[in-house]
């Protein structure tokens, strides 16, 4: 049951950060986000989420769950900016 209320917890993150750059889309001309890139935003946003989450669950001591999730995001902003 755990799994999945995380899952879902994800899913919803994942999609509420989704909603902004849709929104830009919308209102301003600036913006132009394709399909293919809100899937690509959504397959990272959702990786990194899921990998956070098993850090956190698995790695054993507090120490070791933060040096990890600081290392899954700063993974995650260097493939974004890429």
């Amino acid at each position: 049951m755990g799994v999945f209320r995380n899952f879902t917890k994800i899913i919803l993150v994942v999609l509420g950060v989704l909603v902004i750059p849709w929104c830009g889309t919308l209102i301003s001309d600036e913006v132009h986000w394709t399909i293919f890139d809100f899937v690509v935003a959504g397959v990272l946003l959702l990786s990194c989420g899921l990998l956070i989450d098993n850090l956190y669950r698995y790695l054993p001591t507090n120490s070791t769950k933060i040096v990890g999730i600081i290392f899954a995001i700063v993974a995650f902003v260097l493939l974004w900016l890429e």
